[in-house]
C-alpha cells in the first residue's frame, strides 16, 4: 500500500511536469491538450453521473436517506430515484455561481472533504491500528487525526472567497478575502483545534463495526 501511494503520487507529479513542458515547448501538442479539455470531461461526466446515483442509493439503504430512494429500474438496473435527487440537488448547487471558474474551485474544495472523510473512515475501522504496512509508516491512531487536521486546514487555506458557497467557515480569518478578524497564525491554530475535537467527536458518535455482526443483510431492491 505504501509503495502505491507513493508511485500514485509520483505519476501524478509527472503528468503535470508533462503537462508544463507540452505548454512552453510543444504548442501542436497544447493545442490537443486543450481539445482534450473540452471532451473528456464529458466521459468523466457520464461516469459520475453512475458512480453518484450509486452513492445515493447505498445512502438510502444504510438509512441515511428515505427507503424511498432504493428503488430499481427492473428492466435497465438503473436507480432512477436516487439519479432524479442527485439532479435537483446538482441544480440546486449550481444556482450560485456564475461561471465555470467558480463551480472548479468549490468543487476542488469539496473534494479535499473526501479526504478528511476519510481519516475519520480509518480510524473508526481500523481503530488499533491494524498491521503496520510499512516500519517509516506511523500507526494509523496517529496518522488518521494528523491527515483528518492536514485536510481540513487545506479546505480553510483555499480562502473565503472560495468557501463562502460550499463551507462558509473561513469568514473570520484572513485567507482569500475573508474578515482578518483572526489573523495569522491564530485563525489556522483554531482551525487545528477545532478539526482535532471534530475528529474524536466523530471516533465517540460512530456505530458499532458493521464487521463484528457478520455479513450484512441485504436490502431488497424495489421496481418503480
Amino acid at each position: 500500500m505504501p509503495r502505491a501511494i507513493v508511485a500514485g503520487i509520483g505519476l501524478a507529479v509527472l503528468l503535470y511536469l508533462l503537462l508544463q513542458l507540452a505548454f512552453l515547448n510543444l504548442h501542436w501538442l497544447s493545442a490537443l491538450l486543450y481539445a482534450d479539455a473540452v471532451v473528456s470531461p464529458g466521459g468523466s461526466a457520464y461516469v459520475g453521473v453512475a458512480i453518484d446515483a450509486r452513492h445515493s442509493y447505498a445512502l438510502a439503504k444504510n438509512g441515511v436517506l428515505p427507503r424511498f430512494f432504493l428503488a430499481v429500474e427492473t428492466r435497465s438496473g438503473i436507480p432512477r430515484r436516487a439519479l432524479a435527487l442527485n439532479l435537483i440537488v446538482i441544480l440546486a448547487f449550481l444556482l450560485p455561481f456564475t461561471g465555470w471558474q467558480q463551480i472548479v474551485s468549490v468543487v476542488g474544495d469539496l473534494y479535499l472533504l473526501t479526504y478528511a472523510a476519510v481519516a475519520i473512515a480509518a480510524g473508526i475501522l481500523v481503530p488499533d491500528g491494524g498491521r503496520r504496512m510499512a516500519s517509516w509508516v506511523p500507526p494509523l491512531p496517529v496518522l488518521a487525526p494528523v491527515a483528518f487536521v492536514v485536510a481540513t486546514e487545506f479546505v480553510y487555506w483555499s480562502g473565503w472567497s472560495a468557501l463562502k458557497w460550499a463551507l462558509p467557515l473561513s469568514l473570520l480569518g484572513s485567507f482569500g478575502g475573508g474578515g482578518n478578524t483572526l489573523s495569522a497564525p491564530w485563525d489556522s491554530l483554531l482551525v487545528a483545534v477545532v478539526a482535532v475535537l471534530t475528529y474524536y467527536l466523530s471516533l465517540a458518535s460512530a456505530g458499532p463495526d458493521p464487521t463484528a455482526a457478520g455479513p450484512a443483510d441485504s436490502a431488497p431492491e424495489f421496481s418503480p
